[in-house]
């Protein structure tokens, strides 16, 4: 790409200035595409969980059992996940609270990344390689450490600091929702490249049940996690970032969180929106095999998934300029709820499914993007509010309800199959499995897009970020040139003692 293309492809996500509105440089393409890398290699483990791991305890680790002992270890599995996503939240705080008190000359979040990074890697590909000879026992406990290890830990332990970084390399909110837009979309790849593994499963005998074909879809998940967030980790730098500053207590911050009405609103949204997202993504792969009568249908579903993104995302910017991130958020809620009943006209149908996913992303995909920048803000709002401010603890509160919902979700599904009866021996399932299936897929999804966008209409914080950052700079001025005063008074003092 040309220097012209370059600077014409910079004017046009982030306008023509050099500078944002408070004064700083405006981030290059190699800062606003390298964040994104991020994003892209950590979607190969958040997306490989999400799709394939109850496929992988369903029909791989469980698979040979009589039905008695495979209902009970799936309820037992579908337990620890909920559990462990308890744990996790609980970890992401304390996370948080590391990245609040720790201090690194490279900066306050940016230096996490590098020392997860390596054992977040080895112990996925851990996860997704249970030892075959082991009892039921021993498998649920081999599967209870390593899904601890990976998602409670080394997951967080990267992806908190990750996102923490937003807040590090700038202040402005419309340069935070172009790097949220690159990041999404790369992600998206990232997710549509996940759901074409499944077609791994076809080059080996036995399909998911091999595990040889499992042991190279984690390998190459764990390649593509390492390199694009080593491009992350290079291409950043934290400006915003004060050695010198206070940290902030435990007990300080959390009741600086509990003042913060936009930051509870906005969780509380994380929480339902990961719910939804992991009882369509873990279920998409059942939908497909048992309602649509195919496994491959997940990769036509994928495409329809990713349409909206290749649709909408070139013009998030402008939409985002014009309209504001709350008014977005609304319209795609609203949008993805209506169009939930497009699968009911034939669920059946590859078509009618593909068309309502389709429309159900057109609304989701925006609302993922404007939301996740409206994290950041709240750490803006949150400091004007207290004068306290808690990057680390503000974003790992929201991964708490990322990792909850996720949890839940996962939980639901699993809960679910067992009590309708899915039986992964059978072709065909049973009438009340499919009700199941069809349940976990739409209805329950339908019902969560309302209650957030009744959550998001009370979220008015755009309206007011501005004059919050200009006030927040005039404090820091005027703290600035007390402390100055306050110095030159005292240097008459010391020549006296002298």
């Amino acid at each position: 790409m040309s220097k012209h293309e370059r600077n014409w492809l910079l004017r046009f996500l982030t306008g023509s200035e050099t500078h944002t509105a408070q004064g700083d440089k405006k981030l290059n393409l190699k800062q606003i595409f390298g964040f994104g890398a991020g994003d892209f290699g950590l979607r190969f483990i958040w997306d490989g969980m999400a799709q394939f791991f109850m496929l992988y305890i369903t029909n791989s680790v469980f698979s040979s059992y009589d039905d008695n002992t495979r209902k009970m270890a799936l309820a037992v599995v579908g337990t620890i996940i909920l559990l462990t996503r308890i744990l996790d939240g609980v970890a992401d705080i304390a996370t948080g609270f590391l990245i609040e008190r720790g201090r690194f000359k490279g900066g306050k979040a940016r230096p996490w990344i590098i020392i997860f990074i390596w054992p977040l890697a080895l112990c996925f590909a851990m996860l997704f390689n249970v030892p075959l000879s082991m009892s039921v026992t021993g498998k649920i406990i081999y599967v209870a450490v390593f899904y601890n290890l990976v998602m409670a830990i080394f997951y967080s332990g990267v992806a908190l600091p990750y996102n923490t970084l937003l807040s590090m390399i700038t202040r402005d909110q419309h340069e935070r929702g172009v790097v949220t837009i690159i990041r999404m979309a790369l992600g998206a790849l990232s997710m549509a490249a996940t759901t074409f593994m499944v077609l791994i499963f076809n080059a080996y005998e036995g399909g998911e049940e091999n595990q040889s074909a499992w042991t190279l879809f984690n390998l190459i998940c764990t390649a593509f996690l390492i390199g694009a967030v080593l491009v992350t980790y290079f291409s950043q730098k934290e400006v915003h970032y004060n050695e010198k500053a206070v940290k902030v207590g435990f007990g300080e911050g959390m009741r600086a969180l509990g003042k913060n009405k936009y930051f509870i609103i906005i969780t509380i949204f994380t929480l339902l929106f990961y719910t939804s997202g992991a009882l369509t993504q873990s279920v998409n792969v059942y939908y497909s095999k048992y309602i649509l009568g195919s496994l491959d249908n997940v990769i036509v579903l994928m495409l329809a998934s990713f349409a909206p993104m290749l649709i909408a995302y070139p013009f998030l910017p402008k939409l985002m300029q014009k309209f504001g991130k709350r008014k977005i958020c609304l319209f795609g809620l609203v949008l993805s709820t209506a169009t939930c009943f497009i699968y009911f006209i034939d669920v059946n149908s590859i078509w009618f499914a593909s068309l309502g996913l389709l429309f159900r992303n057109l609304g989701l995909m925006p609302t993922n993007v404007m939301f996740m920048a409206s994290i950041t803000d709240t750490i803006e709002y949150g400091e004007w509010k207290t004068g306290v401010r808690t990057e680390g603890l503000i974003n790992s509160a929201a991964s708490f309800g990322m990792k909850i919902g996720t949890g839940i979700g996962g939980a639901i599904v699993l809960w679910t199959l067992a009590i309708v009866g899915f039986d992964s021996e059978l072709s065909t399932q049973t009438t009340k499995a499919n009700n199941g299936i069809l349940l976990l897929m739409i209805a329950l999804p339908a019902i969560m897009y309302l209650i957030m966008a009744f959550l998001m209409y009370l979220f008015k914080l755009d309206k007011n970020y501005n004059q919050i950052i200009k006030e927040l700079e005039e404090r820091k001025l005027k703290a600035s040139e007390i402390k100055e005063e306050e110095t030159a008074q005292e240097e008459p003092q010391s020549e006296t003692l002298i």
